[in-house]
């Protein structure tokens, strides 16, 4: 199912939101401006209301996840740099049968956040996932967890991966 509705940006401009997983719109989230110095971030402007926050949830996009990465060894990567971005993407590819395209990431307003788990001997099975984003006065906090894949899964070929896209920040990038 494919959902269509507008998003406000800094409250003077519209674009569509498209959602093609068919998970519902929440249309009162908006874009703020600002808290990353001028990059849009989704925010949910009830989310604070009445309590007292220094952070705020940073929205992003998931470009590549899975099981099989190029990328052997246990890696939290913040990426600002095209130069950068193209090194880990041919190195993570590397692994497909079929090598994907290398997604464009404007690097003057996004930036990316990559996990690599590496070769995991005994794996239980699980694949890290890139949860939540929350950016704070001096820092992004990026929250992982794990989705489990089943007791099935061939662990000697196991090396899963999140990487996603969002808004920039020159702030230090933190994982837990």
């Amino acid at each position: 199912m494919i959902a269509l509705g507008m998003a406000l940006v800094a409250g003077f401009a519209s674009f569509p939101v498209l959602s093609f997983d068919g998970t519902s719109m929440d249309m009162e989230r908006s874009i703020s401006m600002g808290s990353m110095g001028g990059s849009p971030a989704l925010a949910d402007p009830d989310r604070n209301r009445g309590r007292k926050h220094d952070c705020n949830d940073v929205g992003f996009s998931t470009i590549d996840k899975g099981a099989v990465s190029g990328i052997e060894t246990n890696e939290r990567l913040a990426v600002r740099e095209e130069l950068q971005w193209i090194t880990i993407w041919k190195k993570h590819s590397q692994a497909k049968k079929v090598p994907h395209v290398m997604p464009h990431v404007d690097f003057e307003n996004s930036m990316v956040l990559a996990v690599f788990e590496g070769d995991k001997p005994g794996s239980s099975g699980s694949m890290v996932t890139i949860e939540r984003v929350r950016l704070f006065k001096d820092k992004m906090v990026v929250i992982l967890g794990h989705d489990d894949i089943g007791s099935g899964a061939n662990r000697s070929t196991l090396r899963s991966y999140h990487i996603v896209s969002l808004p920039r920040t020159n702030l230090p990038v933190v994982f837990h």
